[in-house]
């Protein structure tokens, strides 16, 4: 059984109703009915048995799945592949170099695990659990509102970091200037914080996610990591 958030499967259980760990890896894409790109095919491979499975993300016959929806994977229809180790793949094979997918990780997370080792350096992606433990109360950390003296969006491109005021962690453009990709099990291709060409203030909100295909590429999107000091 998989569930959907929009027109993302987020959640997985077997027969028994057990939730299942597991890895993506997208075998091909389709187009929605409203000209969207979306996954058409998935690979599923369970963490703990190395068992995979690929399936039509879009098997329930509608085409495009709706908010809130739970469909089975149809038993038979796809065949069980046989489990595959997981490696770097470095052979650079056109313009999407790098864009492999790696244990289920995004183009930008496999990068910084295959290069953050080589230096030493004990690194890690944000995730969703960390950006938001680190929210306030209110809807902005700076209260009920925010303006363009404290983050920069709406405006016609990137800023240098220090550019504006650090939030109360001391940290700089965790809203505005760049959206940042956010891994969480339940989520995928997942981003939050708004960036420089939000239009709509209340993308900077804490609660404001976005979602873009994982291979998708763009000046207002990137990654942070973070690093035990």
């Amino acid at each position: 059984m998989y569930h959907y958030a929009g027109n993302n499967p987020v959640k997985y259980t077997d027969p028994d109703g057990r939730e299942v760990d597991v890895t993506f890896e997208v075998t091909s894409y389709e187009k929605t009915s409203d000209g969207r790109t979306a996954h058409g095919k998935l690979t599923l491979t369970d963490r703990d048995t190395g068992e995979s499975v690929t399936v039509n993300a879009y098997s329930g016959g509608r085409g495009v799945a709706e908010d809130g929806v739970s469909l089975p994977i149809p038993l038979g229809e796809y065949e069980i592949l046989a489990p595959t180790s997981i490696g770097y793949r470095l052979e650079a094979k056109d313009s999407n170099q790098g864009n492999d997918l790696i244990d289920g990780t995004s183009p930008a997370q496999g990068n910084l695990r295959l290069h953050a080792p080589g230096g030493g350096l004990s690194y890690g992606c944000i995730g969703v659990a960390t950006v938001d433990a680190a929210k306030t109360r209110t809807t902005y950390y700076t209260g009920r509102k925010i303006t363009a003296k404290y983050e920069n969006f709406n405006s016609s491109g990137r800023t240098r970091v220090a550019s504006f005021r650090p939030n109360p962690f001391g940290l700089y453009d965790m809203s505005g200037n760049i959206c940042e990709w956010c891994w969480r099990n339940e989520w995928f291709a997942m981003y939050k914080g708004g960036s420089w060409n939000s239009k709509n203030i209340s993308s900077l909100r804490s609660s404001s996610v976005g979602f873009e295909n994982e291979l998708y590429k763009s000046d207002y999107i990137g990654f942070r990591i973070i690093k035990p000091l």
